[in-house]
């Protein structure tokens, strides 16, 4: 079994091409529309790496990434999260404080994020 990854993204179409990309990267991907039900699906899945955006309804990213830290099973895990905000806005921050290890501009290029994500899996690994 590859590398799983939980995508945790509210907007269906940003959800199918991260998707679709960490596919063809060769990842295993696991899919929640919102941070309640990332949450629920960390716990269920044992994800290697968490990639998650951080303003989604019901439980925000940054909400999400404190509750997962504050387990000791989830204290290592790469979390990264995305935001449209830029990554010196107060949601990036507040990503960062609660734990996440790095975070990315949604505007910034695919390969941006595949090389971040290619980083922290082999760290942990």
């Amino acid at each position: 079994m590859g590398t799983r990854i939980l995508v945790v993204e509210d907007q269906p179409n940003s959800r199918e091409i991260y998707t679709l990309l960490l596919k063809l990267e060769g990842y295993e991907v696991v899919r929640a529309k919102n941070g309640r039900a990332g949450y629920k699906k960390a716990e269920e899945e044992n994800p290697d790496l968490i990639f998650t955006d951080l303003s989604m309804p019901k439980m925000s990213g940054d909400k999400m990434i404190r509750r997962l830290r504050a387990k000791k099973k989830f204290k290592k895990l790469p979390i990264v999260a995305i935001t449209a905000h830029g990554p010196q806005s107060p949601e990036a921050r507040a990503a960062l404080e609660a734990g996440a290890d790095r975070v990315i501009d949604k505007t910034d290029d695919l390969d941006i994020l595949l090389d971040v994500i290619r980083q922290l899996v082999s760290q942990s690994a």
